[in-house]
């Protein structure tokens, strides 16, 4: 037994409990009595019913220790510690945030495609103009020779 001896409807704790098994043994009571059980633990006020949810409990408590503002945690404390609203923002920026990724991974794929494609054509220009060079160097060259009276030597090959 953590829980003894009400003074004023507040029970007394004995040293060295733990605060979990104490939160237990005061619902276990409070059930039994069937009435809200009332303790202190650490100089933090805790009033604990049938319905109680010891973990939430055990939050509040600890945060009371930390945060002077909390002196006592009534039987229902706030379910939802962290603020409710602040929390479905968090999930909507998520969700704005991915959907932006998405579509920059989207822009930059259709980046390197039209990049690729113009590399393409890029390459298939200067092949094209490669090619017309050497034509033209060919015929030059036929040319020179011609005058020259020689045929040149791929000419050997024709009819």
């Amino acid at each position: 037994m953590n829980l003894y001896e009400e003074v004023d409807g507040v029970f007394d704790v004995m040293a060295g409990s733990r605060i979990s098994n104490t939160i237990a043994e005061a619902i276990t009571l409070s059930k039994r009595e069937g009435r809200p059980i009332t303790f202190m633990f650490n100089e933090v006020k805790i009033t604990v019913t049938r319905f109680s949810k010891p973990n939430l409990i055990f939050y509040w408590w600890k945060r009371a220790l930390t945060d002077s503002r909390i002196s006592d945690i009534g039987p229902y404390p706030n379910e939802i510690p962290f603020d409710r609203e602040k929390k479905i923002e968090a999930r909507r920026e998520a969700k704005r945030e991915r959907a932006r990724q998405k579509q920059r991974i989207k822009q930059e794929r259709a980046y390197e495609k039209l990049h690729a494609k113009q590399k393409r054509a890029l390459q298939k220009q200067h092949v094209k103009q490669k090619r017309a060079r050497q034509k033209q160097h060919n015929e030059a060259d036929i040319s020179r020779q011609c005058w020259r009276g020689k045929k040149p030597h791929h000419w050997r090959n024709r009819n």
